[in-house]
């Protein structure tokens, strides 16, 4: 899940192809997603974007369609080798400063947009909007908000999908502590979407931001705490979800931002501390898990933000790094990063062929 979170002027979205994972790892652009017709100036386009086999879907929280940062987000499909828009996406009760299209994600048939400033449950309590695509077209499936929704919670300032199980975070819920954050989980039963879970942080502290990232694959989410550089893993079993673990930094200095990002795969988890420009690996022995590497840029500054975003994937890691200078400041940057041998060693760096300053590319 490449995501991203806060102060990101990104424009346009890139994919990016490895030929291989040797030591001489080529990986080429495959193609720049041609901007939509209907996309205008400062729209935000690619602020999240989430891949799903052939499909893309890309947030614009800044789309005025419907009033003034009221958001949209957009479907690209992948015909021919091509990656072509399909869908325009808002919501069908958006209205301005909504910020549809803050926090994306996509499974299969079903995309998950965002809207954290929606105000039906309260003012900038947030929303979710599930929609699926049926019949060749993307159709409205659900509107969720959180069962204990109140003002200013800004629930979807993060989402993440794994098949039928949605975590959505609310960054701004005050449970335990004046927006110390929370996530919650819904299932889909076949029919609709129930919310399953509420997860908080285990010692919630002001201001936290638990919920600031979010990541699920099967029976474990992960959620991170920008604020309290946690990153706090939970897992189901028989049927009750339940922390195991909090994870932090063996090398944490304060306010690293750890948290920033966070992905898991399997057995296996990264989490991105921004502020540090690193990137930290688990491991789940089965018990417990380990940090089993730190991560950081070959190249990097303190200043690059490497750890703003993180994907995980197997053997195969990306590490983005926003604040990156090499194509002009701010331009941005990432790292591919592979597992050889229990070692994991960067294969190249990644940049927007038309990288520019200020681009802030993998966001």
């Amino acid at each position: 899940m490449i995501s991203s979170r806060l102060f990101a002027p990104v424009t346009l979205a890139f994919l990016f192809g490895a030929l291989d994972a040797s030591a001489q790892c080529v990986v080429h652009e495959l193609e720049k997603f041609a901007p939509p017709a209907t996309l205008g100036a400062d729209d935000q386009l690619g602020i999240d974007v989430s891949l799903s086999a052939d499909v893309a879907l890309l947030g614009a929280w800044a789309d005025d369609d419907q009033g003034s940062n009221a958001g949209a987000a957009y479907v690209y499909r992948r015909i021919g080798g091509t990656f072509t828009e399909e869908a325009k996406l808002v919501a069908g009760d958006g209205v301005a400063s909504d910020a549809f299209g803050f926090s994306v994600a996509v499974s299969g048939s079903v995309a998950v947009v965002s809207a954290r400033l929606q105000d039906a449950a309260g003012t900038d309590a947030g929303a979710v909007y599930v929609l699926r695509y049926v019949g060749g077209a993307w159709l409205p499936d659900a509107k969720l908000v959180a069962g204990d929704a109140a003002a200013g919670d800004q629930f979807g300032y993060s989402v993440a999908i794994d098949g039928d199980v949605l975590v959505v975070g609310a960054t701004r819920d005050d449970d335990g502590a004046s927006n110390a954050g929370s996530a919650y989980v819904f299932r889909f039963d076949g029919i609709g979407w129930a919310q399953e879970a509420k997860l908080v942080a285990s010692s919630p502290g002001f201001n936290d931001f638990f919920g600031w990232s979010v990541a699920v694959d099967g029976d474990v989410a992960i959620v991170g705490a920008v604020n309290a550089d946690t990153a706090t893993v939970f897992r189901r079993t028989a049927g009750v979800w339940g922390t195991e673990q909090v994870l932090t930094a063996s090398d944490a200095t304060g306010f690293d931002r750890f948290g920033y990002d966070v992905d898991v795969d399997g057995a296996r988890a990264v989490v991105g501390a921004a502020l540090a420009s690193k990137a930290y690996v688990f491991d789940f022995g089965g018990a417990s898990w380990s940090e089993s590497a730190i991560l950081v840029a070959s190249d990097g500054l303190s200043s690059d933000a490497f750890g703003t975003s993180v994907a995980l994937d197997g053997a195969d890691m990306v590490v983005g790094a926003r604040l990156d200078d090499d194509a002009g400041t701010s331009a941005g940057a990432s790292y591919l990063f592979h597992l050889d041998g229990g070692v994991w060693g960067e294969r190249v760096k990644q940049m927007a062929s038309d990288g520019a300053a200020g681009d802030e590319f993998a966001t």
